[in-house]
């Protein structure tokens, strides 16, 4: 490493060499403005031209200089040379023509001739040295920096798309070619394109011909650059790509792209998420920023895939502060960790504490006094919390319970639970355990209607990615080759992607008046059985050929189908198309209060069969428990904590 000094020296160097170099320019443009005049040939200059070409040249050269020198033209390396230097270089070579225009007349009085020819080519013939020098320049280290860099073999790619993306991947990947990616055919749908050139790459055909070009061209690679196809199309072309065996990536988003963020050459595999059908929602941020800004904001289940996004929307509106909390230590710091780092002037309190523990969670308030309440923490699992309906009962509803009632102690101004669609119309004990905390909250915001909390939750289905979800369990299984599990080949299910899901909780929460239960529209339910097919496809493998996928029943508390709104609720839109409110009538507090004494007793007792009875009767929608009743002996059902031989829990028969 070079020691400050030769650093210091070196600078000092270069801003003279520079100037020398920008002088030559200068004068040469001069001379040959003046020679360019008179058709090239010295004879035919006159003498008294001469003589004012040599007397005003070190005026020229001087103010071209100077020029330079506000352009910003000492300050960049010589090769790293944009359009924009372009530009300012063109700016300063008509500004110094205009001020010999001016001059013109006072040099004309000295007896002097400055044809004004001349000074229109000097301005011309200068702007063209100085933007070829610095672009000849900037070729030659690209040229010599990619040779360097010459990866030991070259992918033959692909591109399908010709539009403003794909010609952007192809450029970008023709200057690097230290990425490995030789871009050596086009396909586009778009028909008059075909025939055509893309930085000299032909447009060969539709996306559809791809089994033809893919011996004529070799093609090792397919790069997907139509980042606004539908998604339909997106399909058919991964598809194809898996019966050819030719691994398939994507380029960014579009709003990637334009953020600056990464560039066309930051290709990524294509993921499930670019598949799912239905269009990503995005939150607007000029709606919930100012909601959230200057505010203090508490997120409980901060560590979980749900709430450590809340937590990054959140601290992205810059809050006056933003408190963490889970019950998981490694899991809060982790997300305090990059909190801090990605936004480390919005104030971070990480705090480990159990949502059950009423009296700390009223230190906390008291002493953070958060005015947003997000209430993520719960265990969500639903075959697991089938063989231990008081844990889920014990953390998702009477967790709930208490966090309420703190935060209306403490004069919270929103509160909001993360439900799920598992709480309509339930089979399971998850999901009865948020209908119950649905039910907790909508009674107690009508009994303290006139307080100053404004209660309200969200449902919304699966997310892509979170922990347990099907996603990564079947990555695992495709790893591992197989087989890939499928409960049902008819079970369908919601799908969305956290970043969206969260964006969407935000947005609701600034819609509330106290009591509502919002909906977020999910998009079409997608067959987990297409999922597990083209995450297979994916993967560059044939399903039930190189991938066997495995049918192995409903588990325990799942649905076939799921659902949006229970029996008696009214549906109403809300000023968000992607956001819907349902209505219906609430029990009355000291009812849900009666309900959750005679819980807390079963809990007490770990009585599971007390458990789900009771569940049914405060849940008419209920139905999990006559339907594991009913299971066959040899149905995963019948082996649940429901069926006589086990109306305690039993932490041995927890599947794994």
């Amino acid at each position: 490493m070079m020691k400050p000094s030769a650093l210091n020296l070196h600078r000092l160097a270069r801003i003279p060499f520079i100037g020398v170099l920008y002088a030559a320019f200068a004068a040469l443009s001069w001379v040959a403005a003046f020679l360019l005049r008179f058709d090239a040939n010295f004879a035919s200059v006159p003498r008294a031209y001469w003589e004012v070409c040599l007397q005003m040249l070190p005026w020229v050269i001087g103010a071209k200089l100077l020029l330079m020198g506000i352009a910003g033209q000492y300050r960049g390396m010589l090769s790293f040379f944009r359009i924009s230097d372009a530009v300012r270089i063109g700016v300063a070579s008509a500004v110094c023509a205009l001020a010999a225009f001016v001059l013109a007349p006072m040099v004309q009085q000295r007896g002097l001739a400055l044809p004004r020819g001349a000074i229109l080519i000097d301005a011309v013939v200068f702007a063209a040295l100085m933007v070829g020098f610095r672009a000849v320049l900037r070729r030659f280290v690209e040229l010599k920096g990619n040779q360097s860099r010459q990866p030991r073999s070259v992918t033959r790619v692909a591109v399908i798309g010709a539009g403003i993306v794909g010609g952007g991947v192809i450029s970008e990947l023709l200057k690097k070619p230290s990425l490995g990616l030789q871009p050596v055919v086009v396909l586009d749908d778009n028909g008059s394109l075909h025939g055509l050139n893309v930085h000299r790459i032909p447009v060969w055909g539709s996306a559809d011909d791809l089994p033809k070009v893919m011996d004529k061209f070799r093609v090792d690679k397919v790069l997907l650059a139509m980042p606004s196809a539908k998604t339909t199309r997106v399909r058919e072309i991964v598809a194809l790509c898996a019966r050819l065996r030719l691994p398939c990536v994507t380029v960014p988003s579009m709003s990637q792209l334009a953020s600056g963020k990464v560039t066309y050459s930051t290709i990524k595999p294509v993921a499930i998420e670019d598949l799912l059908g239905r269009e990503p929602v995005t939150m607007k941020h000029e709606d919930v920023c100012p909601f959230l800004c200057d505010r203090t904001v508490l997120v409980t289940g901060a560590g979980g895939s749900i709430g450590s996004e809340l937590c990054r929307q959140i601290a992205g509106c810059r809050p006056n502060g933003l408190i963490i909390l889970d019950h998981s230590e490694p899991a809060l710091f982790t997300i305090q960790q990059e909190l801090k780092q990605s936004f480390p002037e919005v104030p971070i309190i990480a705090v480990v504490a159990s949502v059950l523990d009423e009296t700390r969670l009223a230190r906390i308030f008291e002493e953070s006094h958060p005015e947003i309440v997000y209430h993520a923490a719960a265990h969500k699992h639903v075959p697991l919390m089938e063989f231990q309906p008081d844990e889920a009962i014990r953390n998702n509803s009477f967790g709930t319970r208490t966090l309420i009632k703190v935060a209306a102690r403490f004069g919270v101004e929103r509160f909001v639970l993360i439900s799920t669609d598992k709480a309509i119309n339930p089979t399971s004990v998850m999901g009865a355990s948020k209908r119950l905390a649905e039910l907790y909250l909508q009674a107690f915001q009508q009994h303290h209607a006139s307080g100053s909390t404004r209660f309200s939750a969200v449902r919304f289905g699966n997310v892509l990615g979170s922990s347990g979800s099907v996603i990564p369990i079947f990555k695992q299984q495709i790893e591992n080759g197989g087989p890939v599990t499928v409960t049902d080949a008819n079970m369908t299910r919601f799908f969305m992607t956290i970043p969206e899901a969260v964006g969407l909780v935000l947005t609701s929460s600034t819609l509330s008046s106290g009591g509502e239960i919002f909906v977020l529209d999910m998009g079409e339910p997608v067959r987990i059985l297409d999922l597990a097919t083209q995450m297979i496809q994916l993967s560059g493998l044939e399903p039930g050929k190189d991938i066997e996928i495995k049918f192995t029943g409903i588990r325990p508390g799942e649905k076939l189908y799921e659902e949006i709104s229970h029996r008696g609720e009214q549906l109403s839109e809300t000023s968000h198309p992607r956001i819907m409110r349902f209505t219906g009538p609430g029990l009355p507090l000291s009812e849900v209060e009666t309900h959750f004494a005679s819980l807390g007793n079963s809990l007490a007792a770990a009585d599971a069969h007390q458990i789900r009875a009771l569940l049914h009767a405060i849940i008419p929608e209920y139905t999990g428990a006559s339907q594991q009743s009913s299971a066959s002996p040899d149905s995963p059902a019948a082996h649940s904590p429901s069926s006589p031989r086990a109306s305690s829990p039993d932490l041995s028969l927890s599947p794994s």
